[in-house]
């Protein structure tokens, strides 16, 4: 399977854009001594380590806990039987061991906490013209459906939500499309499952695809809507944001894009497949 990815690299250059990457299956520890900057972008190796192999994306990290949550196929796009896999092994970043699956819905978008006690999963059911909101809570190794979480406003298919920071001050950016307001705010969550707007962010200027917050809150990476991978960095939770920055040493292409909280990895879908690129 991974010489198959490889040759499809090879064979997708033009689209992925990584005349210059290299698949590697060596291990990089996550805890090396790595920082996100102070000021610009991270620089990512091109040395690309595969991690999921099959067609799942979404992959979100929970370095605490040494789990990671992804959605996958289940079906065609418009079936309603999409799966959302748990799996462990996290700190080798290889050979990942499926420890749940869920078959819960058609789910486009999963992010786990920093904790890898809770699941949100973002829905777009094409067949009921719906978008639902899912919520799956971890007691041991079972994972059961939840109270979903309550937001100021009702999630639809553009609105965009990030990973949340860890607690007990839990936060998250959201992005609100909605009759002139596509704006940013920062949530916190007041009371469990509710989350309510702290402030706003008008100093990130742009729409972020698949937006995701370190478990610190002080960075933040996304794609923008002409396919750009986007950083933003800042120094204390609640304040503001430096003025997104482009991040050139990723593949061009790459999706659903996550960070460790010291930026040592960037996880990334593309391809049918998950990788990331160590700094």
């Amino acid at each position: 399977m991974r010489c198959l990815a490889l040759l499809a690299l090879c064979a997708c250059d033009a689209v992925f854009g990584i005349h210059n990457t290299r698949l590697e299956h060596g291990e990089v520890p996550i805890d090396a001594p790595f920082m996100c900057p102070t000021s610009g972008a991270p620089t990512f190796s091109r040395q690309l380590q595969q991690v999921v192999s099959v067609d799942c994306w979404s992959f979100t990290p929970s370095e605490s806990s040494g789990l990671a949550a992804m959605a996958c196929h289940g079906g065609d796009f418009n079936s309603p039987a999409t799966d959302v896999a748990v799996v462990g092994s996290l700190a080798t970043g290889q050979d990942l061991t499926v420890v749940a699956m869920m078959t819960i819905g058609n789910f486009y978008d999963v992010i786990i906490d920093p904790e890898g006690d809770e699941i949100f999963t973002f829905g777009n059911d094409i067949n009921a013209g719906t978008f639902p909101v899912g919520d799956l809570m971890r007691s041991g190794t079972e994972w059961t459906p939840a109270t979903p979480p309550t937001f100021p406003w009702t999630w639809n298919l553009n609105d965009r939500v990030t990973s949340p920071t860890r607690g007990p001050d839990r936060r998250l950016l959201y992005y609100h499309y909605g009759l002139n307001d596509l704006t940013w705010y920062e949530l916190r969550e007041t009371a469990p499952g509710t989350w309510t707007v702290e402030r706003s962010h008008p100093e990130l200027d742009q729409y972020l695809e698949d937006p995701r917050l370190t478990p610190d809150g002080l960075a933040l990476i996304g794609r923008s809507g002409t396919d750009t991978t986007l950083f933003a960095r800042r120094t204390s939770l609640g304040g503001d944001f430096d003025a997104l920055v482009e991040v050139t040493s990723l593949p061009a292409a790459a999706t659903y894009l996550a960070l460790t909280e010291n930026c040592s990895r960037a996880y990334f879908y593309g391809l049918q497949n998950v990788f990331y690129a160590p700094q």
